[in-house]
């Protein structure tokens, strides 16, 4: 009878050696499961920051995106209508003439009138002199109109041709710039298809181990109950040694035992000493 009582104490000490094993073992798995839990939840917000400081950012260049385009399409306005009106005022020039020919100067038809002017005013000249003076003086005159009328055009001309080359390089300057930021907004889209994958991929892996951490923690309850059922046998029949061993712990393992509450690794290590004794 005694040896197998002696029998059923040495398989029970070793079943209690193979479970705290096996619970020591799973609580190592369980702690590394948590690290790898931990190292996702931290590259999930990491993930998720850089998501949100790129839509920000995505947001704030769409918006002056946004605001130069309706710019540009003012300047192109603007620029259609000024082309338009360069158009009639250079119908209003006068037709250049394939031969070219030699022009008067405006300069020199002032100086001949100040000449003639000049002396009708202080020469004395006779009656006829001064009329044919005076006719000359006035088809001069009519001539320098005309140069003035037909310079004044072509001057508006350039200078309207000026105005549009500064709202062209204005609205090209904007168009640019459009272009530019419309290329940053869609890296950022692109950057941001990245990181929603990682989100994705880092919300799965976490998903995973939560899971696997709710099964882990289910075995090692079952284990916990299967080795509390077990010490309960053991000291039951180990009359000498574990109930000197376990007296000596503050707690009082033998009562957690028999209200079946989940032991520690010390109530554990301190039953495997009282049992190699």
């Amino acid at each position: 009878m005694e040896s197998e009582e002696q029998l059923r104490l040495e398989q029970l000490k070793k079943q209690i050696h193979d479970l705290s094993t096996q619970l020591r073992q799973m609580g190592e798995e369980k702690e590394k499961k948590y690290k790898e839990k931990e190292s996702i939840d931290k590259n999930l917000n990491s993930y998720i920051k850089t998501a949100k400081d790129l839509r920000d950012k995505k947001a704030e260049i769409d918006k002056k995106v946004r605001e130069l385009k309706a710019q540009r399409e003012i300047l192109n306005k603007e620029l259609k209508d000024m082309f338009a009106k360069l158009a009639e005022a250079k119908k209003a020039l006068p037709e250049r003439k394939k031969v070219p020919v030699i022009r008067e100067n405006p300069a020199m038809l002032r100086k001949q009138i100040d000449a003639m002017q000049y002396s009708i005013e202080t020469e004395g000249v006779s009656f006829e002199r001064e009329q044919t003076y005076m006719d000359k003086i006035k088809r001069l005159k009519l001539k320098l109109d005309g140069f003035e009328k037909e310079n004044a055009g072509f001057r508006a001309f350039n200078a309207l041709k000026s105005e549009i080359n500064k709202k062209k390089t204005a609205a090209d300057a904007v168009h640019a710039e459009v272009q530019k930021l419309a290329a940053e907004s869609s890296s950022i889209f692109k950057d941001l298809s990245t990181k929603s994958e990682g989100i994705s991929k880092a919300k799965e892996e976490k998903m995973a181990l939560q899971e696997g951490l709710k099964g882990r923690k289910a075995d090692i309850d079952t284990l916990n109950q299967t080795l509390s059922e077990t010490l309960n046998e053991w000291s039951k029949m180990s009359k000498e040694t574990a109930p000197v061993e376990i007296s000596r712990k503050p707690e009082d393992v033998m009562g957690k035992l028999k209200s079946k509450k989940k032991l520690t690794k010390e109530d554990i290590l301190i039953i495997q000493r009282g049992m190699s004794r």
